[in-house]
């Protein structure tokens, strides 16, 4: 057998392996967690495992973290709250040095 041949076999067979880790510790938190933590729990109790490596054997075996986060809402508005005048009333033209100042804030 060619070197080259050997090495692919042994490593399709240690990744097959990794898959096999990977899945037991995804059944075993009932599919909570991902890459990041995955790698965690592996690298204790195995060598260094790189977290693209498994992120790639992850995507090959279909398995994803639960995503339970949900975004952070900055702001509430009040229904019935009074709407604010508008006291430039749409004229950002400048008709002297410090008459009119304006800010913006984005999310």
């Amino acid at each position: 057998m060619p070197r080259a041949d050997l090495a692919g076999a042994l490593g399709a067979a240690a990744e097959a392996v990794l898959t096999g880790q990977i899945r037991s510790i995804y059944i075993e938190t009932k599919g909570a967690y991902g890459v990041s933590r995955i790698t965690r729990e592996l690298r204790e109790s195995s060598p260094v495992v790189n977290h693209k490596r498994l992120a790639r054997l992850m995507r090959a075996a279909g398995i994803t973290g639960r995503h339970l986060r949900k975004g952070k809402r900055t702001t509430v508005q009040y229904a019935r709250a009074p709407k604010a005048p508008g006291l430039v009333g749409r004229d950002f033209t400048e008709p002297s040095t410090d008459v009119r100042w304006f800010g913006n804030i984005t999310y």
